[in-house]
């Protein structure tokens, strides 16, 4: 049996996408909670793909990639309008990179727009409550929800991912909400109006 594959090293510019909301108090408003999300996904495949075999094939990402910014933007829209609100500044971030090794809020990290000692708080991962409730806050009718099935429920991963299946699978059948906070790896999809 013979395997080859071509390796290239190809370097690309990627920007973090950032909004600023000024907080709407004079003393608070030089402290800030950072919002973000990224915007990047697992590329064309290959041999670090969980579908090898679909090299060259774009992975679209739903979860954590599309519902994270999307709800990174529903909040910054919300914000917006409800600027009174909000006394600290609200700093929302489509981060780059972060699929390659947490680069783009390792980047925000060491040249901050908002001095990193005056930011308060830092929301990035949405639980189910989180995602559930923001989409009831910005309006919409939440019609139906459900997690997905969690990578390693993919073929071609190897041993270590596979035995994790047993203990995730068991998990997940008494409390899917403890096994995606837990393990993580789960999708939250959500139908809303």
């Amino acid at each position: 049996m013979t395997y080859v594959e071509h390796l290239s090293h190809n370097r690309r510019i990627v920007r973090n996408v950032v909004g600023v909301l000024p907080g709407s108090d004079r003393q608070k408003a030089r402290e800030a909670v950072v919002i973000g999300g990224h915007y990047d996904h697992v590329g064309l495949g290959g041999r670090l793909s969980v579908v090898p075999e679909l090299t060259g094939q774009i992975h679209n990402g739903a979860d954590d990639n599309a519902s994270g910014t999307s709800a990174v933007m529903e909040m910054a829209k919300a914000a917006s309008s409800q600027r009174e609100r909000f006394p600290r500044t609200l700093v929302f971030i489509a981060f780059a990179g972060e699929e390659r090794g947490l680069l783009g809020s390792a980047h925000y990290a060491g040249k901050p727009l908002i001095d990193a000692r005056r930011s308060v708080g830092h929301i990035h991962h949405f639980s189910k409550e989180t995602a559930l409730a923001t989409l009831e806050d910005c309006g919409y009718r939440v019609i139906d929800h459900f997690y997905t099935s969690g990578r390693t429920d993919l073929g071609g991963l190897g041993w270590k991912s596979q035995l994790m299946r047993i203990p995730r699978h068991a998990l997940y059948s008494m409390s899917p909400d403890a096994a995606a906070r837990m393990l993580g790896g789960y999708s939250l999809l959500v139908l809303a109006q």
